[in-house]
């Protein structure tokens, strides 16, 4: 059986492709709110009260920023059809 991810619920895992000297997240994963699907970035942060976590949340049909993201795909909407809209005439004089 898929994984079929809830509304309002996400996962994150551990990310094992960080580069040395980037600033790529600790954990990466993603949520669904809505209905709507997005890209889950966290990175493990220590402040003057102690260990927090950053969260970054985008639209996952934004382009991807960073290699190691699957861009999002698109859903294909075919082009609108005109309304009201004449057939050509040939016989116009101009």
């Amino acid at each position: 059986m898929p994984y079929e991810q809830r509304d309002n619920s996400g996962s994150a895992f551990r990310n094992d492709r960080k580069r040395e000297g980037k600033q790529d997240a600790d954990w990466t994963g993603s949520l669904t709110v809505g209905g709507k699907a997005y890209w889950l970035n966290i990175w493990e942060k220590d402040g003057a009260r102690g260990a927090y976590f950053s969260i970054a949340v985008r639209e996952k049909t934004a382009a991807p920023q960073s290699d190691h993201e699957p861009p999002a795909r698109k859903m294909a909407t075919p082009p609108a059809k005109p309304t009201n809209q004449r057939p050509p005439q040939d016989d116009v004089p101009f």
